[in-house]
């Protein structure tokens, strides 16, 4: 007698149980706005679609075809949530083009103590505006002491958590001030400044984790927030931040489609930021965003000095009225 190793009536119960899972956090992944649980899955895309893809193919060619079609479907239902990053949003301007403004959106990291490479990363971008968060007083003290002098325009609020933040600036800044935009009263910084002879403005700001449902409720409101804050102003608009959610998530696609702004990220492919020393298992949570007439010349994510989170740098071209 021989062994029908591939009789499609043979079930695999190990690719049975794990296959089922994926496709079970694919379907839920999808309803974010009802549960925090729910949320935190939407952010995982890319994993899922990695899991199931060899599932798939493993059940084609046993000929298991309806688990095939559940795992294809699941995949493809992952690829298209993940497929605005692939597909810009405006046409890409020649990158070689003379940048109107040049942003680093960087979480530091509040227990990173490499205070020389911070100050030496922050001047080898040479970025016009800097935003950094969970910036401590120490380091606060070193980078205000460090960084070149150029960076004349400079805001922090340092706390002893993780959510101190900074503003360095080649730019003068109009108004450039700390605002709390939720009932945890964390910080975040707001100002306005000149681009191309136009009136600009900035939000660098840094919401709370979703890690349970107090906080993820904080950080739901302070999306809110900041939607309704870009409304109220004219011109163009730069949001940058730890936004502690990724383009896949219901409440960033509602911070967008609510105010209008462009995910930089957006036509780039996948850029994941946190946590930067587990490759395949990161996901897309800091963020340069905008609008008013901001075209995105390039947008680029590097490992910073010490941190777990790896730092955006863009830079913009101001269309022309």
């Amino acid at each position: 007698m021989t062994k029908d190793v591939d009789s499609p009536k043979k079930v695999n119960i190990p690719a049975t149980l794990f296959s089922a899972l994926l496709i079970s956090f694919t379907i839920l992944s999808f309803f974010g706005q009802f549960c925090i649980a729910f949320e935190l899955l939407s952010h995982f895309a890319f994993q899922f679609a990695l899991g199931l893809l060899p599932f798939t193919i493993y059940y084609v060619k046993t000929k298991k075809y309806a688990p095939a079609g559940f795992c294809a479907a699941a995949l493809v239902a992952n690829l298209i949530h993940m497929a605005p990053l692939f597909m810009p949003a405006e046409a890409h301007l020649n990158a070689d083009l003379k940048a109107d403004l040049k942003v680093l959106q960087y979480n530091i990291n509040s227990h990173n103590r490499s205070f020389p490479g911070l100050a030496a990363f922050i001047k080898e971008t040479d970025a016009d505006i800097v935003c950094l968060e969970e910036v401590r007083p120490e380091t606060d003290e070193y980078l205000r002491a460090n960084i070149p002098g150029s960076y004349t325009t400079r805001i922090s609020v340092p706390r002893k958590d993780n959510f101190g933040i900074a503003v360095y600036s080649k730019l003068p800044f109009d108004k450039l001030e700390a605002v709390s935009l939720c009932k945890a009263e964390i910080p975040s910084i707001t100002g306005s400044f000149e681009i191309a002879g136009k009136s600009g403005h900035l939000i660098c700001t840094h919401t709370l984790p979703p890690i349970n449902t107090t906080v993820f409720d904080f950080r739901n409101e302070q999306l809110s927030r900041l939607a309704e804050l870009v409304n109220t102003y004219d011109g163009p608009v730069v949001l940058a931040g730890d936004l502690n959610a990724s383009p896949y998530s219901f409440y960033f696609q509602q911070l967008l489609s609510s105010t209008g702004l462009q995910d930089t990220e957006r036509g780039r492919g996948l850029r994941p930021t946190w946590p930067a020393g587990l490759p395949v298992f990161d996901i897309p949570i800091d963020h340069i965003l905008v609008k008013g007439g901001l075209v995105t010349l390039s947008r680029d994510v590097f490992d910073g000095s010490g941190s777990d989170h790896r730092a955006v740098l863009g830079t913009f071209k101001l269309e022309k009225e």
